[in-house]
């Protein structure tokens, strides 16, 4: 029942959201796209190439000395259609769906979303609709710059060990990704988008003291780690927690929380 509680919210939000889609201005896009594509840019690299040469050592110790010529094949196959979508999905909701909802969320809890539907601006509009551009954007530019990172990296993997010249690993790749469905692959990850700015609508425990309001999203579609954000009652900031053993660590991250000096 949880299970359809959750499909049920997620269903309802998509489709308030496509309505915000289409109304949201070019103008309002540039900034959630800049803080989106500046958080996974460099997660991308590091997961791209460690992608290429993780799967170029499994294929050369899982494949016999028969068909070595054709690892370049496989491992563009591997890479483009599953690899790097699933990679910058992980990205996107992980690191910028996380961010993205301690900020909506924490906009919840003081009253802002309130303080602008009096105003008469939808939050949805305002608000969400760029985030789901964002991230919509982000995700197919991040496909294609993971998928890239990854098959130089095994490039650079088959130069130090492998047998192949560089002319006949790359007429290899190309031999792979002939008649592959490469543009379906990468627009895929556009579904995506949704659940990165879907963190926002989710029910969440919600902890008041005299100094601190603690806001904790439900574990199951708020990512694989169990996190919160502390916000203090006097203005001066806030703070993002990860679970970790027995206790809340500090991320040191802030989202944004702690007003600029």
């Amino acid at each position: 029942m949880r299970f359809l509680e959750a499909l049920g919210r997620f269903a309802h939000f998509a489709f308030r959201t496509l309505a915000a889609l289409i109304a949201t201005r070019p103008a309002q896009i540039l900034r959630p796209l800049y803080d989106t594509m500046a958080g996974a840019l460099p997660l991308g690299l590091a997961a791209g190439a460690a992608l290429g040469v993780v799967v170029w050592l499994h294929l050369h110790s899982a494949v016999s000395r028969e068909y070595q010529q054709r690892v370049p094949e496989f491992l563009a196959l591997a890479v483009v259609l599953e690899f790097a979508p699933l990679g910058a999905g992980l990205v996107v909701a992980g690191r910028s769906g996380a961010s993205l909802g301690a900020e909506l969320s924490s906009m919840r809890l003081t009253e802002q979303l309130d303080a602008l539907e009096a105003l008469g601006v939808s939050p949805m509009r305002h608000l969400i609709g760029p985030r789901v551009w964002a991230a919509m954007i982000t995700l197919p530019v991040l496909t294609v710059f993971i998928a890239l990172t990854a098959l130089a990296s095994s490039v650079a993997a088959e130069m130090i060990g492998g047998s192949l010249s560089w002319t006949q690993y790359q007429q290899a790749l190309w031999r792979g990704l002939d008649d592959a469905p490469v543009i379906s692959a990468t627009l895929k990850t556009i579904a995506g988008a949704m659940d990165a700015c879907r963190r926002a609508e989710l029910p969440a425990q919600v902890t008041r003291t005299d100094a601190e309001i603690t806001i904790e999203p439900e574990v199951p579609m708020a990512g694989c780690e169990r996190w919160r954000v502390v916000i203090r009652t006097d203005g001066s900031g806030g703070r993002r927690e990860l679970w970790r053993g027995e206790r809340w660590v500090d991320t040191k991250w802030d989202h944004g929380l702690t007003p600029a000096k």
